[in-house]
């Protein structure tokens, strides 16, 4: 009886000395890199829009002018060409020194206005408040709705098709 137990000492000792040198070697996966670490996180991608009859779609990449800037980058579907549509450096209201960030982005039907939700606040499990900004690319001029709101307090931007409107919902009046 006594060399069982002697037995079982010895594995037990063994088994903790070899998992506590498996905690060292950084070569092998575990529990604690995998979920608690950016180790393993992809880089995203969008969010994405298809423009010119599916010609072409849009995108939101880095900026290389600005370190928390981004830009709009159009990239041809058949060739993968790449072109920035929309540097950072036209996304700097006036007064400010930084590009807004920019959580998603919506095209007016002829490709000339840009309607940009950025600032965004959390309603229940979704960022649907926010602040939204149209940007001209012929004029390059940048303009917020909403100005007279409170930060973040926008919801359910839409664009026009004539490119004249925009609907705004702030305190659940549509305005």
């Amino acid at each position: 009886m006594k060399s069982y137990k002697n037995y079982f000492i010895f594995i037990f000792v063994s088994l903790s000395i070899s998992l506590s040198a498996q905690d060292d070697n950084k070569s092998l996966l575990s529990i604690e890199r995998i979920f608690n670490s950016n180790e393993f996180r992809s880089g995203s991608f969008g969010p994405a829009r298809w423009i010119e009859k599916g010609e072409y779609y849009t995108t939101i990449e880095a900026s290389k002018e600005f370190s928390d800037g981004s830009d709009i980058v159009k990239y041809e579907t058949i060739s993968g060409k790449r072109e920035i549509l929309v540097s950072s450096n036209l996304l700097i209201p006036d007064g400010d020194k930084k590009p807004l960030s920019i959580n998603n982005y919506i095209w007016s039907l002829d490709g000339k206005l840009l309607l940009i939700f950025t600032n965004t606040k959390r309603v229940w499990r979704y960022n649907t408040k926010g602040d939204y900004w149209v940007l001209n690319l012929d004029s390059k001029k940048l303009l917020k709705l909403g100005s007279d709101k409170k930060k973040s307090e926008l919801m359910c931007k839409r664009l026009s098709s004539p490119n004249s409107k925009s609907s705004i919902v702030a305190n659940n009046i549509s305005i």
